[in-house]
């Protein structure tokens, strides 16, 4: 999951100009391949400016803090100075592997599949998580955080927004029965996007945590991934970024797709991630481990501005809420991106 983000970057706005000046009008859309070749040849708005070992696939952020998951293991990260991040801690977790995390607030909820249990926990500044209760699960489940104390689960057919209080156990606030089996997508603000199982997707509106309320169902646009900010949608299907408007939460319109390398790529469940930051969009290919940057300033004419290769097996990518950096996990390491400053544009 990982995708609760809502990131406010000024420079966003003022790459798309500055690339322009810098002569990369090449990367637009509608060009053919030979040019598309050639834009590939720069990182874009992104540079690797630190890589250290670690073990671990799953990559969750809050803050300047970064939790990396192996087994029943997590390794907590001080990302206070990007360029050089400090493990803090090495917290075991009461299960086989930890499949999902997510933490806020100095709350963490857990997930394992093998298990089949969503365990809470309360994260001390120092010393080992402390228990708050768990959930046992016999469905498919994903997991996300809201915030203050509340995080939400789609477990097949039923969404639970949970509550995990600082001083107490957890519970489950509210319930919303689901026309069809789902996981979570993305969320801004109070929206929430499921991916439906085999095909489309639903809206739900998170506004009131005592009543959630499906808005839609769109059994349309089957993807593999998918992002949402504001009235704009994001689908990766095999073969191109589509771009959805959802101002219209009942009937949804295609304004703009954008063919992209490496979306048809899946071994061993290694399918597309996406993540926004501002005005841009990052699409990441995991089994070839490409980052593509793409301008969505104007979601009718999106704009791919750049790639940079991580390396293949590229796990997880995660971005800051607050600053311009991002995180990836692959090939048994954590690196720090700058994904800011386009004189950074390299061959």
């Amino acid at each position: 999951m990982g995708e609760f983000h809502r990131p406010v970057s000024r420079w966003c706005a003022e790459m798309r100009h500055l690339l322009v000046l810098l002569g990369f009008s090449a990367c637009l859309v509608g060009l053919p391949v030979a040019a598309h070749a050639q834009c590939a040849e720069y990182s874009g708005l992104m540079r690797v400016i630190h890589a250290q070992e670690v073990e671990g696939r799953v990559l969750d952020l809050d803050g300047n803090e970064a939790w990396v998951a192996d087994g029943p293991f997590v390794h907590r990260f001080d990302l206070s100075t990007p360029s050089s991040p400090v493990e803090t801690a090495v917290d075991s977790f009461p299960v086989t592997a930890v499949s999902q995390v997510v933490h806020r607030d100095s709350l963490a909820l857990v997930y394992s599949w093998r298990d089949h249990r969503i365990l809470a926990f309360q994260i001390p500044s120092s010393g080992s998580p402390v228990p708050r209760g768990f959930l046992v699960t016999s469905k498919s489940t994903s997991i996300g955080a809201l915030g203050n104390g509340l995080f939400v689960a789609v477990v097949g057919d039923s969404l639970l927004l949970i509550e995990v209080p600082w001083d107490g156990g957890l519970s489950v606030r509210s319930t919303l029965l689901l026309p069809a089996a789902a996981s979570i997508g993305a969320a801004d603000g109070s929206l929430l996007c499921l991916t439906q199982k085999g095909n489309g997707f639903q809206l739900v509106d998170l506004s009131d945590p005592d009543a959630p309320r499906l808005l839609s169902q769109v059994n349309a646009w089957p993807h593999r991934a998918l992002a949402l900010r504001g009235d704009w949608l994001y689908l990766v299907d095999t073969q191109a970024l589509r771009i959805l408007s959802i101002a219209d939460r009942v009937h949804p319109q295609e304004v703009a797709s954008l063919p992209l390398p490496g979306l048809d790529e899946d071994i061993g469940g290694m399918t597309p991630r996406l993540q926004t930051a501002g005005s841009m969009l990052f699409v990441l290919t995991r089994l070839s481990g490409h980052a593509h940057a793409v301008d969505v300033t104007d979601p009718v004419h999106p704009q791919r501005v750049g790639v940079l290769s991580l390396g293949k097996w590229t796990y997880a990518l995660r971005i800051e809420r607050e600053r311009p950096f991002a995180y990836a996990i692959n090939d048994q390491k954590l690196s720090s991106l700058d994904i800011s400053q386009p004189e950074n544009l390299r061959h």
